[in-house]
């Protein structure tokens, strides 16, 4: 007996420790840290703002829709995420001459944490707009903030006490610098000015003209004689500080100036720009004398102490160090699972992986669009489709298994068909006259509607051979999105114009159009059934309609701005939205309740989508993650996973509100066919005596 009791203590001790190396992996990748309540894994680091390296170069700090990162600058890793006390709000970051703490600018308001802890010390409060520009005196005991509301502030960087406020430009400001004393600050406007202004007198002192475009940033040289200026006019200009006399113009960059920094010893100043370059110049002759390349999109530049490395960060999400002196790179390591936007999710047939279309920009400029695999359930990243699928970044995978199709590449007009066991493109599907807006597979693999952006249209492929089989004519407003009916033989389409259409598959002709929505329509669902279709407009509104009568069932009323995108779940009882307002929103598909709202996106919600199996949600949107959410927990009384639901709207097949003979009749005729989703009430597959037992349980 006593052997016994050892023998299950030690069992309970080994899946006690299973269970905690379990806890420690999942905590050891950094995409996991800090899930929003009911997530159970997000996909991606978020969309990535600004960054500033430690005083002593061991760490980098990245500010993005997620929160603030800390990584390691030697191995790369992700050492610390710090949590915003609002989303989607950093604009700016800047470390403390200590480096003991760390400040961010959001929208309106600077935030002070402890590097080590992570834990929010000072909260300083005054500005109306977005900070985008931070400085800290050298001593510390000063932090000047600027931005959006065209005004400087002083605050006393421990107290949080405002000091003083410095009016008189009349644009945003980018950039801000002490003079090594102390006694001065140097603003740059989008005013195309730079004002110097007396610390202790709070008062401006002079005004450099010179620039006839936005100055994007400004530096004082470590002997504070120089202020360096970079602009949108691509040069680089160098002042005399005391007399305000403009001493040189560096010409060479082929875009905007973005970020300036002067070496230890005040002989190179280092210009950084979007034209993906980093410079290096001598000060003193103003030549030319060095040249980085390999970034894309503009980065921010960090000299060594010593002066002979230079570690830069760009919105390519790559951080790379050079050796000053040759410009060779010396090491590089990208955020992992970073992006701008996350345009579309959509599941595997097995619900196993999670495939995201990304859309990654240089400062809202799109620089390309691709197609990322996920595990759905620790959320790493498992690969990447070589190749564009433009700015759309549109997907939807066969039902079937083994195929994906996307939009492609805006120039060309077409949409790819992509083998998900290669990554290669199979087929290119081109015939709409501009972009593709969307695509979507038929619930059988066999079929894919395409919507042209422009051209008002939707055109229904065959997925095997590649050719057209229709195209869908009618909307007077731009095409939207496009669903099929769960039994294929029916497709909805959503327009600008205001309207939901319905079309006969197989001869292309409109069996009914719905109206009543008061904006444009983006998107639609289907339930199970085929008997009830939602839609969702940029009027704030879902509409639930009767597919056979045309009968407005319901208008779902809660979003607070445009709602982007809707999907029912795989029983039919409940309807997930997501929008403009940030928001993913859970429905009662029967009477139109709200059930739960839930927030996690720092950015609006673009696209929804239940797993095949309904235990699982996923969003995506533009604070670049996608978010898995655990429906068990967010909408407790769920239906079970697997199990399939007898609701009203499961069993009432012939749409006419309520489960009766007629419903039993269309069962029994379906007897034996295995391509019939809406009679197969039990889901095994076939249509069969369960399926009438079933719908006869449930008979008014």
């Amino acid at each position: 007996m006593l052997k016994s009791v050892k023998s299950v203590k030690l069992l309970i001790t080994f899946l006690l420790l299973c269970i905690l190396g379990l806890f420690a992996e999942a905590a050891a990748d950094p995409t996991q840290w800090r899930l929003p309540e009911g997530v159970k894994t997000r996909l991606g680091t978020g969309w990535l703002t600004y960054a500033d390296l430690s005083p002593d170069a061991t760490q980098i700090a990245i500010a993005s829709s997620v929160g603030l990162w800390i990584y390691d600058m030697e191995t790369g890793a992700a050492l610390k995420l710090i949590r915003t006390p609002k989303p989607d709000s950093l604009r700016s970051v800047r470390y403390s001459p200590d480096g003991k703490s760390i400040v961010g600018g959001s929208f309106d308001a600077v935030w002070l944490w402890r590097v080590d802890t992570g834990e929010l010390q000072t909260t300083f409060e005054g500005h109306q707009e977005g900070v985008y520009a931070l400085a800290y005196s050298p001593d510390g005991a000063l932090l000047a903030s600027a931005g959006w509301d065209e005004t400087v502030r002083l605050w006393n960087a421990e107290t949080g006490e405002t000091i003083a406020v410095f009016t008189g430009h009349t644009a945003d400001i980018n950039g801000l610098s002490f003079s090594p004393d102390g006694k001065i600050l140097a603003s740059a406007s989008e005013d195309d000015t730079i004002r110097l202004w007396d610390v202790e007198v709070q008062k401006m002192i002079t005004m450099l003209w010179g620039h006839p475009d936005d100055v994007k940033a400004v530096q004082f040289s470590p002997d504070g004689k120089t202020i360096a200026t970079g602009s949108s006019d691509t040069t680089v200009r160098l002042w005399d500080a005391e007399t305000g006399e403009l001493k040189t113009t560096l010409v060479g960059h082929l875009a905007p100036i973005v970020d300036l920094r002067f070496s230890p010893d005040g002989r190179t100043i280092a210009s950084g720009s979007f034209d993906s370059t980093v410079r290096l110049w001598d000060v003193e002759t103003g030549a030319f004398k060095r040249i980085f390349i390999g970034h894309r999109g503009p980065m921010q530049i960090f000299f060594s102490k010593d002066g002979k490395k230079i570690r830069t960060a760009a919105l390519d999400y790559m951080v790379r160090e050079w050796d000053a002196e040759t410009g060779e790179q010396r090491k590089a390591f990208k955020i992992t699972g970073s992006q701008d936007l996350v345009r579309s999710v959509d599941f595997s047939p097995d619900g196993k992986t999670v495939f995201t279309g990304n859309l990654h920009r240089n400062w809202g400029i799109p620089l390309s669009a691709q197609v990322l695999l996920w595990d759905a359930t620790t959320g790493q990243k498992q690969g990447t489709f070589i190749g564009e699928i433009g700015t759309r970044a549109q997907l939807s995978v066969s039902p079937k298994g083994g195929m994906l199709v996307t939009t492609g590449p805006d120039a060309d007009s077409s949409a790819l068909l992509w083998n998900t066991e290669t990554g290669e493109v199979v087929k290119t599907l081109i015939g709409h006259q501009g972009s593709v807006q969307h695509v979507r597979f038929s619930p059988d693999g066999k079929m894919i509607a395409t919507v042209g952006a422009y051209d008002k249209t939707v055109k229904v492929w065959d997925s095997e051979t590649g050719g057209i089989l229709a195209t869908l004519e009618g909307h007077q407003g731009n095409v939207q999105n496009v669903r099929f009916s769960p039994d294929g033989k029916m497709i909805a389409t959503s327009s600008e114009d205001k309207l939901v259409r319905l079309w006969d598959t197989d001869t292309g002709e409109i069996v009914k159009v719905f109206t009543g929505h008061k904006w444009a329509v983006y998107d639609v669902s289907f339930n199970p059934a085929g008997t009830h279709l939602v839609s969702a407009s940029w009027d704030d509104t879902l509409r639930i309609w009767h597919t056979h009568t045309g009968q407005l069932l319901q208008t779902l009323e809660g979003h607070t701005d445009d709602v982007l995108s809707v999907d029912f779940s795989p029983d039919g009882r409940t309807v997930a939205s997501g929008g403009l307002d940030r928001s993913v929103r859970l429905w009662d598909a029967e009477t139109g309740a709200l059930h739960v709202t839930l927030r996690g996106h720092s950015r609006w919600v673009e696209s929804v989508r239940f797993s095949p199996d309904g235990t699982t949600l996923a969003s995506a949107g533009g604070d670049g993650t996608a978010l898995l959410w655990d429906v068990q927990q967010v909408l407790p009384g769920a239906v079970p996973p697997l199990v399939t639901s007898t609701s009203h709207l499961t069993a009432d097949l012939n749409g006419d509100g309520i489960v009766n003979v007629q419903d039993l009749v269309i069962v029994a005729s379906s007897f034996g066919n295995t391509d019939n989703p809406a009679a197969d009430i039990t889901g095994d597959g076939q249509v069969n005596i369960q399926d009438l037992v079933r719908v006869a349980a449930m008979l008014k």
